[in-house]
């Protein structure tokens, strides 16, 4: 088994992991509340959250991050958050601009709609 094969199990093992915890509505919620400014915490309805199985990240990048997203009410309008998380083995080199990559192609993913 070469070294990227290794990453690429050890990210599934992760990944199952973090999307399990994280499609829980109220694990899903209690670490938007841990992580958010309460001035944007005030304007989500935290009772419309709902998680979603879509995946944003490429097919380039899956190897080296993952992502969860979520539907919500803010103020008056549905928006959806996405988070991004990098389940490492290994530190990276990189690891800013591996998060540019991934905004990149979530931006342009949204042009091509």
């Amino acid at each position: 088994m070469t070294k990227n094969d290794n990453i690429q199990k050890n990210n599934n093992i992760h990944d199952n992991f973090f999307k399990s915890l994280f499609s829980v509505k109220e694990n899903l919620a209690d670490l938007l509340q841990g992580s958010l400014p309460q001035e944007v915490l005030c304007e989500m309805k935290l009772e419309t959250l709902v998680y979603d199985l879509t995946e944003y990240i490429d097919q380039e990048l899956a190897p080296y991050n993952k992502d969860i997203s979520c539907n919500i009410i803010y103020g008056d309008t549905n928006v959806k958050i996405s988070l991004l998380y990098d389940p490492k083995i290994y530190p990276s080199k990189n690891p800013i601009f591996n998060k540019v990559v991934y905004l990149l192609s979530k931006s342009s993913q949204k042009q091509a709609e």
